[in-house]
């Protein structure tokens, strides 16, 4: 099985109150690599993404690497980037952000430890900070370490939130529209950024609407439909 491997099979998930399902009986399988989804709104792909951390709870069988996860064992393995920068940025600066992201994964990752590990909240060694700083180097906020996330720009805080979902060192990478509010140069970064990543063993998907990016970036296309089956 390459590395990063994801699989998932026989997935339908209908929101509540739906009278048609967003996805009915779909299969499929990415190696390590960049996966673009494009297609209209609508037709799935932010759902999609949302299954794949375990936000929304599909039916459906799913493996990393060709071993089983449920959707618990999904959130330890992914991370996502979502549009609206603003909806993941809760603390009190830059680093914190990034810090506590990587804390979170660390919480997730004890769930069958025993009880009374569960309860202390994990600390990072000083190879998880040399690792955050790091990452604040490579998204060119260093600089801005100390601000408080909401004072920054909308480009500053999307390179934030991907600074906070590479912290968990995921096996699957989720961007939805990661270079809203980008600039040029800040694209350019960001499609390298990704390339590196994928090189590392990652699945990326990368949804997006900008098909130049998705050209540049992409090691493979997905073109969404309504009614797309992607088996």
């Amino acid at each position: 099985v390459p590395a990063g491997f994801f699989a998932a099979e026989h997935v339908s998930f209908t929101y509540k109150g739906a009278q048609k399902p967003i996805f009915s009986n779909v299969s499929f399988s990415v190696p390590a690599g960049i996966t673009a989804l494009i297609g209209a709104n609508g037709t799935g792909k932010t759902t999609l993404a949302h299954i794949l951390t375990g936000l929304n709870e599909a039916q459906g069988v799913f493996s990393i690497e060709g071993r089983p996860v449920d959707r618990d064992g999904l959130m330890p393995h992914s991370g996502l980037v979502l549009q609206n920068a603003d909806h993941q940025l809760q603390m009190r600066t830059v680093r914190e952000e990034v810090e506590a992201s990587m804390i979170a994964a660390k919480s997730a990752a004890k769930k069958h430890a025993a009880f009374w590990q569960r309860l202390k909240t994990p600390k990072l060694t000083a190879e998880e900070e040399a690792w955050v700083t790091e990452l604040l180097t490579t998204l060119r906020l260093a600089p801005l370490a100390e601000r408080h996330p909401q004072s920054l720009s909308g480009g500053e805080k999307q390179r934030v939130v991907i600074a906070c979902a590479l912290a968990k060192n995921p096996q699957i990478l989720i961007l939805d529209e990661p270079t809203s509010g980008l600039d040029g140069a800040n694209m350019a970064s960001i499609s390298k950024l990704l390339k590196a990543e994928a090189a590392r063993g990652r699945a990326v998907f990368l949804i997006t609407h900008d098909l130049e990016l998705a050209l540049d970036t992409a090691d493979r296309i997905v073109v969404f439909y309504a009614g797309t089956n992607l088996e």
